[in-house]
């Protein structure tokens, strides 16, 4: 963030009511609220003038909720009025809209408001009839529509929304067009992905150089470690007052270093880290290191391992090509294809942007709404032309149908089936990731790729073997799947003994 400008008369004056509020819960119950230095910077930052967007971002417990609260009291009876205005806070889910709603009444009831406002909890409404102002609280299971002009927006916990879209978010956003100072504010602790559309709010807000939108983003370095106090009040800006309690952080970071399944949540809860709240298979970070340019000089040159991940009629279809250069790293290209009628619907329906990944010429679009693999295997073999291919590992699904195709064209490839189980997937899993691990793979930053491996989760049998869990089927990992297959056929019996070693 930039050096925060002099507070404007509108944004001393929303301070200044925030200071004749009362905590109405925990240890400091019934005392006169006081804005802590970040919550003041944002509202300054907020109302100076200008603004259509604001996104504070921090870590969980950091008094979110009251910051949201008073925002709606200042737009209902205080400062940020205006008569028969219409103030929205929109949540996930219905207990998500309720905790804000509660902290509303609740903080009304502390500071000795009740006789000014009308509460209706069957519908999570609060109205000041002395302004005929009205605060709603909705959440996106409720399916509730605005009929009216908003004010004001409020999305809590955007973070929570997957892909880069969002049907309430996007019904609110155009509710707001009635009102020349309309704002909506975003207060969110991070979502898990850079694919997911808080933080394709936050990257547009922070480099997008637009004065209409502003970020306040409160985060620990992606490397950090655990135990990192320094990194604990990057992203807890409460901490230093004692709102957010470090004892707490104490336990619960001792907890994370001592179960690896505790550290991607404490990552993204505690340390507002874009890390899912599920076992990783390969972290954000190490992925990312693996970025360097590919050369396709050593993928011409070959030898070139490959990985065939065929989809259904209407998804993904993913070839993968590894090739090792002399120094040791490993070349990584991917090729994905998918049917073009249906490739908007499906980009809703997989949260994320498709067209935009087909405009960087990642994503290939065959003619239909269904993968004509005749077509696919005139692709496959104008590839192969390209490079030299020693073998291709694949899923035996759809396979027959693929193999007729080939032999109808003319073409003709080193195919080798690749099991899908624990037991034959399981070296793949690995290979990969060892790889990554060693610092041995250049990807070159592909982001359909990156959205990929994010979207792996990871399933084991009980002798410890590894696979890719498919049965969240909109996470699409066709082309994880394709890479894993690619390197597993690349390594030697004796790298896999390595691997499963070094893995284990």
């Amino acid at each position: 963030m930039n050096a925060m400008p002099q507070p404007t008369l509108l944004a001393q004056a929303v301070t200044d009511f925030a200071h004749c509020l009362r905590v109405p819960e925990a240890d400091m119950v019934g005392e006169r609220l006081r804005l802590m230095p970040f919550q003041r910077d944002f509202i300054t930052d907020t109302f100076r003038g200008g603004v259509r967007r604001a996104i504070l971002s921090i870590a969980r417990r950091n008094t979110k909720t009251a910051t949201v609260a008073i925002i709606v009291l200042a737009a209902l009876f205080g400062p940020l009025m205006i008569e028969n205005a219409v103030i929205v806070s929109a949540a996930r889910s219905r207990k998500q809209a309720a905790v804000v709603f509660e902290y509303c009444c609740k903080m009304i009831r502390a500071s000795g408001l009740s006789g000014y406002f009308h509460i209706r909890r069957s519908t999570k409404e609060i109205t000041c009839p002395m302004y005929g102002t009205t605060y709603m609280a909705m959440s996106a299971e409720a399916k509730t529509s605005v009929g009216v002009g908003v004010r004001i927006c409020i999305h809590d916990e955007l973070g929570q929304v997957e892909g880069p879209q969002d049907a309430l978010f996007d019904a609110l956003s155009t509710a707001l067009g009635s009102y020349k100072d309309s704002l909506e504010i975003i207060i969110s602790t991070q979502a898990p992905t850079d694919n997911d559309l808080l933080s394709v709010l936050i990257d547009d807000g922070l480099s997008a150089n637009d004065p209409s939108t502003i970020v306040h983003l409160y985060t620990a370095p992606a490397d950090c470690a655990l135990d990192d106090r320094e990194a604990w009040a990057a992203a807890n800006p409460a901490l230093e007052y004692g709102v957010r309690d470090i004892a707490d952080l104490e336990r619960l970071a001792n907890q994370a270093m001592r179960m690896p399944s505790q550290e991607a949540s404490f990552r993204n809860y505690i340390l507002n880290q874009r890390v899912r709240a599920t076992e990783h298979y390969i972290a954000p970070a190490l992925w990312d290191a693996c970025k360097g340019s590919i050369n396709e000089e050593v993928l011409k040159r070959g030898p070139c391992f490959g990985g065939l991940d065929l989809s259904s009629r209407s998804d993904l279809t993913a070839f993968a090509l590894v090739a090792r250069s002399p120094s040791g790293i490993w070349h990584a290209r991917v090729w994905v294809f998918t049917p073009e009628d249906t490739l908007d619907e499906r980009a809703r329906t997989d949260r994320t942007d498709y067209r935009t990944w087909q405009a960087m010429g990642l994503l290939e679009t065959c003619p239909g709404s269904v993968i004509d693999y005749e077509w696919l295997a005139q692709r496959l073999g104008e590839i192969a032309e390209e490079y030299e291919i020693e073998v291709i590992n694949f899923d035996r699904w759809k396979m027959k149908e693929l193999k007729l195709q080939m032999e109808k064209v003319g073409v003709d490839l080193p195919m080798e089936e690749h099991g899908q189980g624990f037991k034959d997937f399981s070296t793949a899993v690995d290979a990969l990731e060892a790889v990554v691990l060693n610092g041995q793979l250049a990807h070159g930053g592909n982001p359909l790729l990156r959205w990929s491996i994010a979207n792996v989760a990871i399933s084991r049998d009980h002798a410890g073997n590894r696979k890719f869990d498919k049965r969240l089927k909109w996470r699409r990992i066709d082309p994880a799947a394709a890479l894993a297959m690619a390197m597993r056929g690349a390594v030697s019996p004796h790298d896999t003994a390595n691997i499963a070693g070094m893995i284990g």
